[in-house]
C-alpha cells in the first residue's frame, strides 16, 4: 500500500485542560422543565475513570490496537452483533413462541430482498446485525436489571480490572499531543465545514425536551441557515476519502492523513475511509449503542473543541439503558443512579485536545453537557465537535467477510425450532 503523503500543516498546540474534567463528578439533563413535568438531572458520583494509556508514539498505539484486537476476537462470542454469535442464539432460545415467529417474518422478509438484489458485504453484515438487534430488543422486554446485570456477568462483559477487555479508554502522551486537535470554535466557523462537508444541505437531530433518549426526528436543513441552538447536532456530517482524496476542511483532511499514517504499517486494524466531524450542542445526548452501522471496529475521537462525556457500560447493560429509557425518563434515572452507586462502567470526560478510543466488545453513550450544571466545563468552546475515524477490526472483517458473502447466507438468521 502507497504511504499517505505527510500532513501539509502541522498540528496546532493543544491547549492543555487546567482542571481534570473527570473528576468534577458532571450533571446531565435527562429532561427539560415543561408543561407536563420539572426538569429531570443525574450526577455521576461513583463511577470510575476510564484507563488512562501513554501512548508516546505511533508504535504504541500499534502495540495498543494489535493487543485489544488479539483480545476481542479471543471474546467475539460473547459481544459480537451477528445472530450465530453464541450469546445471541442463547437469547433467541429463551424468547416465547410468539416472539421466536417476529424473527421468523423478519428473516423470510430478508430473504425476499436478497432475492431482488445483489448485496455488497456491508450490506448483509447490516441485515445480520439489525436481525441480532432484534433479537436483543425482544429479549430484554419483560427483564430488570439486576437480570440484565447477571447475564452480562455470566458472559464475561463485566470487567473487574483493568486487564480484563475495557469498552473505552483515554490517550495521553507525546503521540496525543503531536496528533490532537485543539480550537475554540463558534457555530458560524464551523458553518462553512458543514457546508463543504454536507453541501448545501445538512442532515440534523434534534433531542426531545421531555426525554433526551428520544429525538423530534431526522430533518434535512439549509447550512447557510443552521444556527445554534441547544438538543441540536448531527452524526452525518461526513466525507468519504475513498470517493474523493480531499475535503477542504483542513480540520478533517489533517486527521485523515494522520491516521493513514498511524495505519502503515498495522496488522490489526484497516481504516474506514469515511471520516466524520461529529458537531453537537449543549444537551444533545447520543443514548447508549454499540456502533453497529459497520463491521467491528475501533473508533479514534479527538475531541476539537467544547466537552463530550462518554459514558462506557458492557454492551448488554448499555443497551438495557436505552431500551428502558425511549419508555420512560423517569426509570432510566433509577438504572443510572443504581449502576453509578454500584460502580458499573467507566467515564471519559473529554475537552479540546484530548483523545478517546473507543473498542467493539462494550456500549457506551454520549453526552454533551451545559456549564449551568458543571460551571468547570465553562469556556471550552460554544459547540462540541469531534473528528472521530474508525478502524476495522482486521481479523474478524475477513472472517465476516468470508462467511456472509456466501450464497447461503440467510442461514445465519436461521431461527432454530424447539
Amino acid at each position: 500500500m502507497k504511504r499517505a503523503a505527510s500532513p501539509s500543516k502541522p498540528a496546532k498546540a493543544v491547549k492543555r485542560v487546567p482542571v481534570d474534567l473527570n473528576q468534577t463528578h458532571p450533571v446531565v439533563r435527562l429532561r427539560a422543565a415543561g408543561k407536563d413535568g420539572g426538569e429531570l438531572t443525574f450526577k455521576f458520583q461513583h463511577t470510575p475513570v476510564a484507563p488512562r494509556v501513554k501512548v508516546q508514539d505511533a508504535d504504541a498505539l500499534r502495540d495498543l490496537l494489535g493487543q485489544e484486537t488479539t483480545r476481542s476476537v479471543s471474546t467475539s462470542g460473547t459481544w459480537a452483533r451477528q445472530p450465530r454469535a453464541p450469546w445471541i442464539e442463547q437469547m433467541v432460545r429463551e424468547l416465547c413462541p410468539e416472539k421466536r415467529e417476529l424473527l421468523r417474518y423478519r428473516l423470510r422478509r430478508v430473504q425476499a430482498e436478497v432475492a431482488t438484489s445483489k448485496e455488497s458485504f456491508l450490506d448483509r453484515w447490516g441485515h445480520s446485525a439489525d436481525f441480532a438487534s432484534i433479537a436483543i430488543d425482544m429479549w430484554l422486554d419483560d427483564k430488570s436489571l439486576e437480570e440484565v446485570l447477571q447475564r452480562a456477568k455470566e458472559l464475561g462483559q463485566m470487567s473487574t480490572s483493568q486487564e480484563d477487555a475495557q469498552p473505552g479508554f483515554i490517550l495521553e502522551g507525546d503521540w496525543v499531543d503531536l496528533v490532537a486537535r485543539s480550537e475554540d470554535l463558534a457555530f458560524d466557523a464551523l458553518r462553512p465545514m458543514i457546508t463543504k462537508l454536507s453541501g448545501p444541505e445538512a442532515h440534523v437531530y434534534t433531542v426531545s425536551k421531555e426525554n433526551c433518549f428520544e429525538q423530534e426526528g431526522a430533518v434535512w436543513r439549509p447550512t447557510a441557515q443552521l444556527t445554534p441552538q441547544e438538543r441540536q447536532g448531527s452524526l452525518n456530517t461526513t466525507w468519504d476519502y475513498k470517493k474523493t482524496p480531499r475535503s477542504g476542511v483542513e480540520l478533517l483532511d489533517d486527521y485523515f492523513l494522520r491516521i493513514s499514517e498511524l495505519l502503515q504499517p498495522c496488522d490489526a486494524a484497516d481504516l474506514n475511509q469515511r471520516l466524520y466531524l461529529i458537531w453537537k450542542l449543549p444537551h444533545y445526548v447520543t443514548s447508549y449503542h454499540q456502533d453497529t452501522h459497520v463491521p467491528p471496529h475501533f473508533t479514534l475521537y479527538n475531541q476539537v473543541s467544547g466537552v463530550s462525556i462518554f459514558h462506557f457500560m458492557p454492551v448488554l447493560v448499555g443497551l438495557y439503558l436505552t431500551h428502558v429509557g425511549q419508555r420512560n425518563v423517569f426509570e432510566l434515572k433509577r438504572a443510572l443512579e443504581r449502576l453509578d452507586e454500584l460502580r458499573v462502567g467507566s467515564l471519559a470526560v473529554l475537552g479540546p485536545g484530548q483523545v478517546a478510543l473507543i473498542a467493539p466488545t462494550g456500549s457506551h453513550g454520549v453526552w454533551v453537557p451545559c456549564p449551568h450544571y458543571t460551571p468547570a466545563m465553562a469556556g471550552r468552546g460554544s459547540v462540541s465537535v469531534i473528528r472521530a475515524a474508525e478502524l476495522f477490526l482486521r481479523p474478524i472483517f475477513q472472517a465476516l467477510s468470508e462467511r456472509l458473502m456466501k450464497d447461503d447466507w440467510p442461514d445465519v438468521m436461521k431461527v432454530e425450532d424447539d
